[in-house]
């Protein structure tokens, strides 16, 4: 079981809090299925504890270039916390132990959750760009605003 925290605020492995962009990882939040919960954080450490077996790591650009990735390549919408699961699963099944075995990534919601987040910045001029504008919503307008008998 591995668990992922952002590397600009790893605090479950007792590093100080930081500031980053992965929406829905709440900063400075501890899981309350961990042991040590509530220990001051010079006594925690980077060993795994509770059902924990390893601490991972992802930083907000990785998330952000991930999750553009999977939405490119594969087609699937995620937010920035699901492209660091599987930034971070992709690297465990690169692992020499890893070899013939299955990973298992849990996506943490789907992207539409996050249209604002600037990771659609980029896709979004382009969809700007290519597509045609909205309709006219004036209710004075003409009720036909194209006519497919007239061709340009």
């Amino acid at each position: 079981m591995v668990a992922l925290e952002p590397s600009e605020a790893r605090v479950h492995t007792g590093a100080p809090m930081g500031k980053h962009g992965i929406v829905g990882w709440m900063p400075g939040f501890h899981s309350n299925f961990l042991e040590g919960v509530g220990k001051p954080a010079a006594e925690l450490s980077e060993e795994p504890r509770g059902v924990v077996d390893e601490w991972g790591h992802v930083s907000t650009p990785e998330c952000v270039q991930w999750a553009t990735k999977v939405c490119q390549e594969e087609g699937m919408m995620i937010g920035p916390s699901a492209g660091a699961a599987i930034k971070y699963a992709c690297d465990v099944a690169c692992r020499d132990e890893a070899e013939g075995k299955t990973i298992v990534v849990v996506v943490p919601s789907h992207g539409i959750r996050y249209v604002q987040h600037p990771l659609w910045s980029k896709m979004k001029e382009e969809a700007a760009k290519a597509l045609p504008s909205p309709p006219i919503s004036d209710k004075e307008a003409d009720i036909c605003q194209w006519d497919s008998a007239k061709t340009e």
